[in-house]
């Protein structure tokens, strides 16, 4: 999305208050939709929580776990189901 491009930007020229906001307005416009189709969202989704999560940690504060637990839950989720499928 636009939101994770601008974090990417914030972050690569310091700013990681902005990052942090731009990942997670990504994070919570995706949100519908990943909530409707998680696989076809999962990887941004990914990108944009992991961005999020590091901007937080550049500022020393944690992650709003909030805003994290349901995008984590799913997301491991979908990657719990890839390794079985791959194992089959």
């Amino acid at each position: 999305t636009s939101f994770g491009a601008l974090g990417l930007i914030h972050r690569g020229g310091g700013d990681h208050e902005a990052a942090r906001d731009a990942f997670a307005e990504g994070i919570r416009a995706l949100g519908l939709p990943f909530e409707d189709v998680p696989a076809a969202h999962a990887d941004l989704m990914a990108v944009l929580a992991r961005g999020y999560s590091q901007s937080c940690e550049e500022l020393g504060g944690p992650p709003d776990q909030d805003l994290l637990a349901l995008i984590e839950e799913k997301l491991r989720f979908l990657m719990d189901t890839q390794e079985r499928e791959s194992e089959d």
